[in-house]
């Protein structure tokens, strides 16, 4: 009988005895990898004269920092992903070269992860850097997130920090969500948090029984989503428990952690076989945005329980029930779903809500956290509407629009009120 490794155990790893990276945890690290890489090059896109970009990035669930046949663990992929940014930013023609200076906490509750993090670390060219711009910490993450607050704190004293918390937790109680608001209170508001959710105890345990209202109450969602909810929507069969966690769970999360924007979409590899529910909480659109441009990069592999249209999350009569069903995945099928769908909704909601025109850029934050559309997408469907006559385009300042592409301070309009806006303008 083949011996069955544990996974997330390093306790032999110094007899090279080391646990196998699965499907599900591979797919993941390409999300984080990506996703640092986007989120480092948007906020340094526009930004050619700095010569300094300083980060803290913290994996909260790090675990031993390698696997089975030399695969990369959550730290060194992180570490990997800021220099792979950094390199590229400055490959690209910047008139002065920028440094991205980024401090890395990585936790783990097992002291044998953490002895086998150490030695990757050093052994990997890291050594100089240790105690200095990477931390470890042992012990459960609930200890130890207070130390590391202060730490980042210290840190940027002045202001401006930029944190990225990844949280990759086995459990569904590890991680509160009023922690996190407390937390991003703490660093002015300028936190985000990556969730990997084992959340799938609510395929077993979900209905009217005392197991599922116990396990529920753990996650500290009780004020704002209740078990009784999520039993009905089981009974009325609106889709199956990734629907529910999507839709129910997803935004009462941002909720209690008092973040602006959110996605709550799913990561499933290529075999299907334990996908994961991946939360990512965010106070600034820009963020959300690199985390949509990664979910549609992955397509396939990346899925969502809903609609195509706004309201993404809510259960629409006239929309194809597989998507609440069996999902929908980022590819080309449902881009083009979503494109139908959004021009309908968006040339409705400008008509019925902005008839004194609204810009891009509030367009997009205004309606952000309602559509799986990323920014590219969202602009090809105004300009596609205004080829349409469905709305009018005008520069900042309402100027005729030359060209078709959609700037972010481009002004958007019913037809009928663009001349009004432009008569008020002139007086």
């Amino acid at each position: 009988m083949q011996h069955l490794k544990k996974p997330f155990n390093w306790q032999g790893w110094k007899k090279e005895d080391l646990p196998r990276l699965e499907a599900h945890s591979a797919a993941k690290l390409n999300v984080l990898r990506d996703y640092v890489e986007e989120y480092i090059a948007i906020l340094c896109a526009r930004s050619f004269g700095v010569e300094r970009f300083r980060l803290t990035v913290v994996d909260g669930f790090s675990g031993g920092g390698i696997y089975e046949g030399n695969e990369m663990g959550s730290p060194l992929v992180l570490i990997k992903a800021v220099e792979t940014a950094e390199a590229r930013l400055n490959h690209f023609g910047r008139v002065k070269q920028i440094n991205v200076e980024c401090d890395f906490h990585f936790v783990d509750e097992k002291k044998s992860s953490v002895d086998c993090l150490r030695h990757q670390l050093e052994t990997s060219g890291y050594k100089e850097r240790m105690d200095k711009s990477i931390f470890l910490h042992c012990g459960p993450f609930d200890t130890k997130y207070s130390t590391i607050v202060d730490h980042i704190k210290k840190r940027h004293a002045k202001g401006g920090a930029r944190v990225i918390f990844f949280l990759d937790q086995c459990g569904y109680s590890q991680i509160n969500p009023k922690v996190l608001n407390q937390i991003s209170q703490d660093l002015g508001n300028k936190v985000e948090f990556i969730i990997n959710f084992a959340i799938k105890w609510l395929e077993e345990y979900i209905g009217d029984n005392k197991t599922f209202r116990t396990v529920f109450s753990k996650l500290g969602l009780d004020e704002i989503v209740t078990a009784d909810k999520l039993i009905e929507l089981k009974n009325q069969n609106r889709g199956d428990w990734k629907y529910f966690v999507e839709s129910q769970i997803g935004p009462a999360y941002k909720a209690a952690s008092g973040m602006e924007f959110f996605s709550p979409f799913y990561i499933e590899p290529a075999d299907r076989h334990r996908g994961y529910w991946l939360l990512h909480l965010a106070p600034h659109e820009r963020a959300r945005a690199a985390m949509l441009d990664v979910h549609w990069r992955h397509a396939n592999s990346h899925r969502h329980f809903g609609n195509a249209g706004l309201d993404m999350l809510a259960f629409k009569a006239d929309s194809n029930p597989t998507g609440y069903f069996d999902g929908m995945s980022f590819n080309d099928l449902t881009r083009e779903t979503a494109k139908v769908r959004l021009s309908e909704d968006f040339a409705r909601a400008i008509r019925n809500s902005h008839a004194d025109g609204i810009s891009f850029n509030e367009l997009r934050d205004t309606y952000a956290n309602r559509t799986i559309a990323n920014g590219k997408l969202m602009q090809e469907i105004i300009s596609d509407l205004a080829t349409q006559s469905e709305v009018t385009v005008s520069g900042p300042k309402g100027c005729p629009k030359r060209g078709q592409k959609i700037n972010g301070g481009d002004l958007i309009f019913p037809c009928s009120q663009l001349m009004l806006f432009s008569q008020k303008i002139k007086k």
